[in-house]
């Protein structure tokens, strides 16, 4: 197993993506959520991943999906990763902050 691994991370950001979109289609709708949004970030990180990615957002079984957050998701990035430059898309690899919370009571 460990030997598998190593050859996954050494073969190319292409190779990468197509073993990982291979198995898409066995996850549960939470864990593609998890993986289209893994897609952009292959797309800020490895720019030459970039017009496979947007073939699989742009593919009828996204566009198209029963599930409507993964149907917005595909769109939405699919948009993004047309339009936005590297710094919005290097933005989608930093973690969310959380709002300081009050204390007091909400009024």
């Amino acid at each position: 197993m460990i030997n598998s691994n190593i050859a996954v991370l050494s073969s190319s950001p292409l190779v990468q993506f197509n073993l990982l979109h291979s198995k898409f289609h066995l996850c549960s709708v939470p864990t593609r959520a998890l993986l289209l949004s893994a897609y952009i970030k292959f797309i800020n990180l490895f720019p030459e991943t970039k017009a496979t990615i947007q073939e699989v957002l742009r593919c009828d079984s996204q566009i198209r999906n029963s599930d409507v957050e993964l149907q917005q998701r595909a769109v939405e990035y699919l948009k993004l990763s047309s339009i936005a430059s590297t710094d919005v898309l290097v933005s989608l690899d930093k973690p969310v902050r959380p709002s300081k919370l009050s204390s007091g009571p909400v009024k």
